[in-house]
């Protein structure tokens, strides 16, 4: 075992080692194999010289590659605090991010230069600490580095869940899928990624993720059908156990099973009576929104002749086939409003609409506002909920 490898394994910097292009092994990466490939980081981005950055300016992340005769050792990612020491690129003024020392360490320049040149030194290689700013400041530039499923986008409006990880446990809760929530959860801590949403440290700042993330699926929750008062009692019950938690792990498992918990809710509130296949047909749409589920493939699915299916899905739900798809991709672009950036043609599209003008049509006629005027104010649609369309809304069962 030679010097340098002794030396990463008592570091905190994450290291991927390859012989002959081929990865060897990984040191301090518990908690990023689920938002860095370093394999396909390395065979999308070769280096022929001894010493060389990677960065993604928008994140203010930075990998180091050292290739030494036929083993190539690709250190990172590293956060990095500037101070004075200014590089090129444009940050990204939108989405900040917090990175837990234990997960992704932060160094400042003065630390990274010195920690390079001692690897340089273990290697019994020789490179100039001046040479070593300058392939610093004339980094490789890469567009993506880690990961952004799981993160949290903090702008002027506030703090959101990225729409993906919300779309995630958001359809966990609606369909009762314990082992998705739990996964949806693991993947975030493994992830090591949690917006800045406190500057009074970790623990502040994962307890105001839960309640974010609770508050995310609650709305979920009414837009379903819940009682508002069962709603909003319930969210004051779940920060309430959020504010309790002592530790980081005991935040991550008391969202966890906060968030189960409201699945359970959820679960006392169907449509009494409604056939099996009818029921199906209606999760199979929910957790499709995106996807063009046709009437006649809905059918054969559930073993019923479409025009079968068509009247007696309108028969239980009050609405037609047509116009629940719509309902549905209405009720979903509200957190695409809310919590991306996308402009209302990148999420028409999306959705499934053939242009902006038919789904502000769409949009409007289920809500009375159009998606611009809900995007400025949110509140307009605080007591919204699909199901005001539905034959017989989801009654709670006693």
């Amino acid at each position: 075992m030679n010097q340098l490898i002794q030396y990463l394994r008592t570091s905190d910097l994450p290291c991927a080692i390859f012989i002959d292009n081929c990865l060897k092994e990984k040191i301090n990466y518990k908690y990023l194999d689920s938002s860095f490939d370093a394999d396909n980081f390395a065979l999308q981005n070769k280096v022929h010289r001894l010493v060389n950055f990677f960065v993604n300016y928008a994140r203010n992340t930075y990998l180091l590659g050292i290739q030494n005769n036929n083993i190539y050792y690709l250190v990172g990612p590293i956060m990095i605090d500037e101070g004075n020491f200014k590089v090129g690129g444009v940050r990204d003024p939108a989405t900040r991010f917090m990175i837990a020392d234990t997960h992704i360490p932060k160094y400042n320049y003065q630390r990274l230069f010195e920690v390079t040149s001692l690897m340089i030194s273990l290697l019994n290689r020789y490179y100039r600490f001046k040479k070593i700013k300058y392939r610093f400041r004339h980094p490789q530039v890469v567009k993506e580095m880690l990961k952004r499923k799981l993160f949290v986008k903090l702008s002027n409006n506030g703090a959101h869940v990225n729409y993906a990880f919300e779309r995630e446990t958001n359809l966990a809760v609606l369909n009762g899928d314990t082992v998705h929530i739990k996964n949806a959860m693991e993947s975030l801590y493994n992830s090591g990624r949690i917006g800045i949403l406190s500057n009074k440290g970790e623990l502040r700042n994962i307890i105001n993720f839960g309640i974010i993330a609770v508050s995310t699926n609650i709305r979920v929750a009414l837009r379903h059908g819940m009682d508002f008062e069962v709603a909003y009692s319930l969210n004051d019950h779940y920060v309430y156990l959020l504010e309790k938690q002592n530790t980081f792990n005991d935040v991550i498992s008391c969202i966890e099973n906060e968030l189960i918990d409201l699945s359970h809710q959820i679960e006392k509130y169907r449509i009494k009576g409604m056939p099996p296949a009818i029921i199906r047909a209606y999760h199979e749409l929910l957790s499709n929104v995106t996807s063009e589920v046709k009437l006649n493939d809905l059918a054969a699915m559930i073993n019923m002749s479409p025009n079968y299916f068509s009247s007696l899905f309108k028969k239980w739900i009050g609405i037609s086939f047509t116009q629940f798809r719509a309902l549905t991709r209405v009720n979903y672009s509200l957190t695409l409003l809310t919590a991306t950036d996308k402009s209302i043609s990148e999420i028409a599209d999306e959705l499934g609409f053939s242009d902006q003008a038919y789904f502000t049509n769409i949009f409007k006629y289920f809500t009375k506002v159009t998606p611009g005027q809900f995007r400025r104010d949110t509140l307009l649609l605080k007591d919204w909920n699909m199901y005001q369309f539905l034959k017989a809304p989801f009654v709670k069962l006693s």
